[in-house]
């Protein structure tokens, strides 16, 4: 153990939530080597868990313009930058992500995520849709389809999605629970057939 190298500490010490102990390493790291691209995505992983997000985007950037190729680092990027609620550059960094890696369930996912804040729902059911394709167990993506539909008064295909939330997930989470107060499905909320899947009717 005590042969660990500088950076096997920071990893394990992020691993086990010592967040700033992880950052102080790595960046003692940086001192050094400035322009080492897997400290800078380390270090702005560590700085996203701490909440520290101007700091991991800081980090992902440079780190990005050593190596431009690495989805992981455009996808951790975007969620830093969802977090912020800049929904534009998220979307942005989600694109490269997936260029780069066209079977990147999680970005699709995340992709969606951001274009629904940002109210553009058809470019939002279509990252969705990518999401299930590639994973049909995918249940949060269903779910996200389902309020899209829902909110769009598109009746069959939001109870498809809906059902296939529930399916894939079963009672954890409650997805019949939360589509009853789900303020999305307010246009179909009174249809019979939403309320049988329901199980209310």
């Amino acid at each position: 153990m005590g042969d660990r190298t500088p950076y096997q500490k920071a990893i394990a010490a992020h691993r086990q939530g010592d967040h700033q102990l992880a950052a102080d390493i790595f960046e003692d790291m940086l001192i050094d080597d400035p322009d080492n691209s897997q400290v800078l995505y380390n270090l702005g992983n560590v700085y996203a868990d701490m909440e520290k997000y101007e700091l991991a985007i800081d980090c992902y950037l440079t780190a990005l313009d050593h190596e431009q190729e690495i989805a992981s680092i455009w996808y951790n990027l975007a969620n830093a930058y969802l977090e912020q609620k800049d929904y534009d550059k998220a979307v942005d960094a989600y694109d490269h992500a997936v260029k780069l890696r066209d079977t990147y369930v999680e970005a699709w996912f995340n992709r969606g995520v951001a274009l629904t804040e940002a109210e553009e729902h058809d470019e939002a059911i279509t990252s969705y849709q990518q999401a299930v394709k590639l994973d049909p167990n995918f249940h949060y993506a269903w779910y996200n389809l389902a309020c899209l539909f829902a909110n769009r008064a598109d009746l069959r295909q939001s109870l498809h999605c809906l059902k296939q939330a529930i399916d894939t997930m079963g009672d954890d989470p409650d997805y019949r629970e939360m589509a009853l107060d789900d303020p999305y499905f307010e246009p179909i909320r009174t249809h019979p057939e939403f309320l049988k899947l329901l199980r209310v009717a």
